[in-house]
């Protein structure tokens, strides 16, 4: 489990600053609430992932986790194989 107290408390005040709400596209589809998939981003502008909650899981496929973490769905290794059926 994932403390997001202080992503949540500065998503709030980056919004009272009249900063741009942020969205996490994989805590809104995995059902988290709102004050969660908005107090952070999926990535960064260089698609590192900054998600808190994907940053722990680790794809069983390649082993990735981190920042350069992602569900098995995105591997790049499965994507690879795909292209070449």
């Amino acid at each position: 489990n994932v403390d997001l107290t202080d992503y949540i408390r500065q998503a709030a005040l980056h919004r009272a600053m009249g900063g741009k709400p942020k969205l996490c596209t994989f805590c809104k589809s995995n059902g988290e609430r709102e004050e969660i998939y908005t107090s952070h981003s999926l990535k960064d502008s260089t698609d590192k992932i900054t998600c808190p909650i994907l940053m722990l899981y680790s794809c069983p496929v390649c082993g990735a986790s981190g920042e350069k973490t992602h569900t098995k769905k995105y591997c790049p290794l499965l994507q690879k194989k795909t292209r070449l059926d």
